[in-house]
């Protein structure tokens, strides 16, 4: 499709004060057609991740727009990696949160055309993974287009309040994600600033399963290595304050341009990295207060007992709220932190971050107005 949307292409969602996220192009149900896989018609490329393209399309059944992921065909043809796959499917898919782009289903494909099998790299037998359709742009797009990278403190609130909502949520039902970055988050301006959490869980599942087929390392592909905690560089255990560390990571990142340990990343050396992230300081970033550069050092702590109880915890303490001694990042911390951390950080920041997000893009102050009044209601 010409001019087709790609939100991991920068040249087409530059954002600025003249171009906001409301104004970028999303699907719509009369899209054209450039590819058809059986009941789903594929309207436009909507990125490419490490294991192939994703595409939005219309399921001509239900009516309604989705984005379709194929499965690698060396899983897809494997009924024991399948069977893993299946088994992470079952326990994301019922993740129910309105932050969280939700799986629909795992689709076994019978009658790709051409177009789709060249787009999606996919043959009869292969599976795609069937997604909720997020409409906007990703968080790596809306980072790159605003002058020096960084995003101000209250902007960079709001965002990493409604991701920690959803971190907390899932943790609760003992489901990590394991790929929080840049990337994996979707902007919609549609009803005010709101985030969509994509690939809950999946991708590191993949990324497990093409470990174990090729034998290498797993933990060279169990994670986005800008924001893999140090436990999954040494591959111990992992928990919610592992997806904790990557949430601080992303939060560092937007408000000082840059990950930690960037010059370590840039050498593309694992042991480089490794050593970096498992033994040396974070450097402090200059963009907030001592107070909350010691609260973004906690969540990036090397030992996971030492970051909060709660992404929630993190966000509210990051807010300027009280939030008690450190937890173990254990589900049933995170399960708590999700309804009290979390919380408290929406009613402390919400106002002003919503305001401030607003006229940063250019939205019309009516409607930031119309979103604060809907989340004070929420809270009431």
């Amino acid at each position: 499709m010409a001019g087709a949307f790609d939100p991991l292409d920068t040249e087409k969602t530059v954002m600025n004060l003249e171009n906001s996220l409301g104004d970028l192009p999303t699907m719509k149900l009369d899209d054209q057609s450039i590819g058809k896989v059986d009941r789903y018609e594929l309207l436009e490329k909507l990125g490419e991740g490490g294991f192939g393209a994703v595409y939005g399309a219309r399921d001509t059944e239900a009516g309604i727009l989705v984005a379709l992921k194929s499965l690698p065909a060396e899983i897809s043809c494997d009924a024991e990696e399948m069977a893993s796959i299946r088994k992470n499917f079952a326990l994301v898919s019922k993740l129910s949160h309105p932050h969280i782009a939700g799986l629909k289903h795992l689709h076994l494909v019978e009658r790709p055309d051409l177009n789709a099998q060249s787009a999606l790299g996919v043959k009869s037998g292969d599976y795609l993974v069937v997604m909720e359709y997020a409409p906007g742009a990703t968080l790596f797009a809306l980072r790159e287009s605003v002058p020096g990278q960084k995003l101000p403190l209250e902007q960079v609130l709001v965002l990493a309040g409604q991701i920690a909502d959803a971190l907390d949520y899932a943790h609760g039902k003992r489901v990590l994600h394991r790929d929080i970055k840049a990337k994996n988050v979707m902007v919609s301006l549609e009803h005010g600033p709101e985030i969509k959490v994509l690939d809950f869980g999946l991708a590191a599942e993949i990324r497990s399963s093409m470990s174990r087929k090729s034998r290498e390392p797993l933990n060279s592909k169990s994670g986005s290595p800008n924001y893999m905690a140090p436990e999954q560089w040494k591959g111990t255990a992992q928990n919610a304050a592992t997806d904790q560390y990557a949430l601080a990571v992303l939060v560092y990142e937007l408000l000082s341009g840059a990950v930690p340990f960037k010059p370590a990343f840039d050498t593309g050396n694992f042991e480089i990295m490794r050593g970096a992230v498992c033994n040396e300081p974070v450097p402090a970033i200059k963009t907030v207060t001592k107070k909350q550069s010691a609260v973004l050092l906690r969540a990036l702590a090397k030992s996971p007992e030492e970051r909060f109880g709660s992404c929630g915890d993190f966000v509210a303490a990051l807010a300027g709220g009280r939030v008690r001694g450190a937890g173990n990042g254990s589900p049933q911390r995170a399960q708590k932190g999700a309804k009290n951390g979390g919380r408290r950080f929406v009613a402390a920041a919400v106002v002003l971050g919503l305001v401030a997000i607003g006229g940063y893009f250019g939205i019309k102050v009516g409607t930031v107005r119309r979103t604060v009044r809907a989340q004070q209601e929420q809270l009431a």
